[in-house]
């Protein structure tokens, strides 16, 4: 029973982590973008509507929301029960179709940017693509160092069994 407890509330800590992590890089990219191009931006996109002066509380709070349904489709769609049924492919493709269908949603709904102009969703996907980049790489180099560790700890349990 205390050991379910704990593991919940391990669980929750990943849970909120995982939504730090989500809102503070999109934060630090919100606001690069801000300073670089906020002013030409703000006439176009609510998100940047105080220019290079940095981001609204209501744009953060909006990106908050954003951060919190994209942590919790990733803890569904990743959990234990569905990586016994569905493939790692679907889950991801799955994962990447509703996280775009989302932010679609967000940008008409809070005028993030005009739906209407091919340029501002040729540089959503252009940035969508940069970070799934990155966070791919993150994720194969967490997981090859992963790897290591454990391959390690093996060599190690099997010197001492001798």
């Amino acid at each position: 029973m205390k050991q379910r407890k704990v593991r919940q509330r391990e669980e929750a800590f990943r849970y909120l982590g995982q939504i730090m992590i989500i809102f503070g890089l999109t934060m630090v990219i919100l606001g690069g973008f801000s300073f670089v191009i906020g002013e030409e931006a703000k006439e176009y996109s609510s998100i940047f509507a105080l220019g290079n002066q940095g981001l609204s509380l209501q744009t953060m709070a909006q990106f908050l929301m954003t951060s919190v349904l994209i942590a919790t489709l990733r803890t569904l769609l990743f959990s234990d029960g569905l990586i016994c049924r569905i493939s790692l492919a679907v889950r991801t493709f799955l994962m990447f179709f509703l996280v775009v269908l989302m932010i679609a949603l967000f940008a008409w709904w809070f005028r993030w940017f005009p739906v209407t102009m091919l340029e501002a969703w040729g540089c959503f996907f252009a940035c969508f693509a940069a970070c799934s980049f990155i966070s791919a790489y993150i994720m194969a180099f967490k997981t090859e160092r992963k790897d290591k560790e454990m391959e390690e700890a093996l060599r190690r349990m099997k010197e001492e069994e001798q």
